[in-house]
């Protein structure tokens, strides 16, 4: 008979590590996102990038902080962890440290960023979605849970090379393309609480006949 799978991972990512070490298949139920919370702004002033972030070395926000840095590039970052101090030593006078901010403030800061940008590894990466679904593009290391959220040169830019280097010229790079927000907008609600709960009960209905 056939074996019966119960196993359900939130990205293509997780699932390909599932199937790697447990030799077993995975359904893609990807979390949900508060897609009318999250709305864009009527007009936003994109005066600065973003990073949504806990400080910890895997996030990698080192990277973020440098880049922008030494672009000069205005960088806001939300977030509190253990590297706190020494990425205020790495920041340039452009970059702002937001510790904790309330769910509004955080939409206001989405709404308004030129990009997010994030230069880790994530399973899945909930802010990627938050941002879209605010019209606002997305900056990221092209591996993990963000290649299922973000479309390359349409809803965002995705970067291969895992270097300072690689995330400065991504941003040069990002800063010649010309995205529409609602395009950005549209993607976002392939993450809604509805397709959630949808896929959610489908997948359950399935296991329980």
């Amino acid at each position: 008979s056939a074996r019966v799978d119960h196993f359900v991972a939130n990205s293509n990512h997780v699932r390909r590590r599932i199937e790697k070490y447990y030799r077993r298949d995975a359904a893609v139920i990807h979390p949900p996102v508060d897609t009318d919370f999250f709305q864009p702004a009527a007009v936003p002033s994109r005066g600065y990038f973003l990073l949504v972030s806990a400080l910890v070395p895997y996030k990698n926000a080192a990277a973020v902080v440098a880049a922008c840095s030494e672009l000069k590039e205005r960088l806001l970052v939300v977030g509190q962890g253990t590297e706190r101090r020494a990425l205020g030593r790495l920041a340039g006078p452009a970059c702002e440290f937001l510790p904790a901010v309330s769910a509004e403030k955080l939409r206001e800061l989405y709404q308004n960023a030129r990009a997010l940008v994030f230069a880790g590894v994530e399973d899945f990466g909930i802010a990627f979605a938050e941002s879209q679904a605010c019209a606002t593009p997305v900056i990221a290391l092209d591996r993990g849970g963000v290649r299922d959220i973000v479309i390359d040169r349409a809803t965002g830019l995705l970067y291969a090379d895992a270097t300072v280097a690689g995330l400065k010229k991504a941003i040069a790079d990002f800063s010649r393309l010309d995205l529409s927000g609602a395009v950005i907008r549209e993607n976002s609600l392939r993450f809604s609480a509805a397709r959630f709960r949808a896929e959610l009960e489908q997948f359950i209905r399935a296991r329980t006949r």
